[in-house]
């Protein structure tokens, strides 16, 4: 069993070899992702982007991709995921970002989702007492 000592300098270790493979990769803030295809070509995407400059990364390295198509009804995205804030509620359903959140604070009247506010702003979830 490892001591408290021994996992910080696990920990350091791990942290500092993350570190240098960002380095490697010219990786200059976070987040980074890399995605990449099965010949090694790789795209880059830096920073908070919106959704459509990942879909965009990904066109490049497979042009052929199709969408997949999924319900965009509040009870089937919410059953995929546990918490969504506003804009990525506007993501997924397509809805102006403007009226996710009164149409998500509506839920939340109705009983039917959860809020929870935080530093960083609001998130939605299922209500745990109607799962």
């Amino acid at each position: 069993m490892l001591g408290h000592l021994d996992f910080q300098a696990q920990t350091k270790k791990l942290f500092e070899e993350d570190l240098k493979l960002g380095r490697e990769l010219s990786v200059r803030g976070f987040p980074t992702m890399f995605f990449t295809d099965i010949t090694g070509n790789r795209e880059m995407v830096y920073g908070s982007k919106p959704y459509n400059t990942f879909e965009n990364a990904l066109l490049k390295l497979y042009p052929n991709a199709n969408k997949t198509n999924y319900e965009k009804a509040w009870s089937s995205i919410f059953s995929q995921y546990c918490s969504l804030t506003a804009r990525e509620y506007s993501e997924l359903t397509g809805t102006p970002r403007s009226e996710c959140e009164k149409y998500l604070d509506d839920l939340v009247s109705m009983g039917k989702l959860e809020k929870l506010t935080t530093k960083q702003g609001a998130l939605w979830k299922l209500n745990s007492v109607i799962r």
